[in-house]
């Protein structure tokens, strides 16, 4: 189902900018919506908004553990 969320979140494993339309699954679209942290968009609507993103931009990643400094125990 295509949203657009109108507020910036991030979670574990994604972020979404507010403003933007993205393709997510059915149950975490009603979620959003129910919450008001986003609304429904047409298919129609997408082809009239050039450039618009329909996956995440940016991915929350973790970053590589560092090895830890100093003397061994």
């Amino acid at each position: 189902m295509l949203i657009k969320v109108l507020v910036s979140m991030s979670g574990p494993s994604e972020t979404y900018t507010g403003g933007q339309v993205y393709e997510v699954a059915d149950e975490r679209a009603a979620r959003l919506i129910a919450r008001g942290a986003a609304e429904a968009v047409e298919e129609t609507a997408l082809a009239a908004e050039p450039g618009v993103a329909t996956e995440p931009d940016m991915i929350a990643e973790t970053p590589a553990p560092t090895p830890k400094r100093g003397r061994r125990k």
